[in-house]
């Protein structure tokens, strides 16, 4: 393995709305949300070989709307 790359679970029509969301642990709203931002935070930074992707977001507690994370919340209202 050379990298780690850290997406979340997109629905492309894959799944219903309802499955979507109990499988959607990036998403605020789910109940276990808390320990996967928990499990972010055991992460080493610093290592080359991992790329946190949107979870960099997350692993941020300053994460506010000036973050390109916040601005996409803020334009499409969807997380």
């Amino acid at each position: 393995m050379d990298n780690i790359y850290f997406s979340t679970l997109s629905n492309w029509f894959t799944y219903s709305s309802s499955v979507y969301l109990d499988k959607a642990i990036h998403k605020e709203s789910h109940p276990e949300h808390a320990l996967l931002l928990d499990e972010i935070q055991k992460i080493d930074m610093h290592d080359a070989q991992i790329e946190l992707g949107y979870f960099r977001n997350l692993s941020n507690p300053e994460n506010n709307e000036t973050s390109w994370l916040g601005k996409i919340k803020h334009w499409f209202n969807v997380f």
